[in-house]
């Protein structure tokens, strides 16, 4: 009897912690509409694609991987959700790059939170802006930006998926 009772209260205990900590980890990504307001501007795109000039062409599109560069546990918990999208991005011929916001801190007025990620085909033009998932945690093995590029991938003159109205486990830049 005494076992029955340890399993029910270890169990309780545990789901309220996992309760707790997922209501904790949930975020707006873009709590401030930052990233609304930047993107008011008829040319945010093409701003933001200009700040990758320096990076050498890509036959197929360009993958950019965007961190804090400070201590971010959602950019922990996205890991597995990056290393993934990387083996579909590689498998497709994309280039991946990371930066951090401390690397390049322009930036900053694109993106309002991380970890965030950037698709841009192989004419440096945007095809995607905006988290990996969304929900507790995000980090599932798929999510918003998977479903961008197999949407885009390859088209010519598709329309710019830029996500800013996303809730999940983000950290404020």
């Amino acid at each position: 009897m005494l076992k029955v009772v340890m399993v029910i209260v270890w169990f309780l205990l545990g789901s309220a912690f996992v309760l707790f900590v997922g209501k904790q980890g949930i975020h707006e990504f873009d709590p401030h509409l930052k990233m609304s307001q930047a993107m008011m501007d008829l040319d945010y795109e093409e701003k933001l694609s200009k700040l990758f000039e320096h990076l050498p062409h890509a036959d197929n599109g360009l993958l950019i991987h965007v961190g804090s560069g400070k201590s971010c546990f959602c950019e922990v918990l996205a890991e597995s959700h990056i290393k993934s999208l990387n083996k579909f991005s590689e498998k497709e011929g994309l280039t991946s790059h990371s930066v951090t916001i401390e690397e390049l801190p322009e930036l900053a007025s694109f993106i309002p939170s991380t970890p965030a990620v950037i698709y841009m085909d192989e004419d440096r033009q945007i095809k995607y802006v905006g988290p990996y998932s969304q929900g507790a945690g995000c980090f599932s093995a798929s999510g918003l930006v998977d479903d961008a590029i197999k949407a885009t991938l390859g088209l010519k003159n598709s329309q710019s998926i830029l996500v800013n109205e996303a809730s999940g486990c983000y950290c404020e830049i």
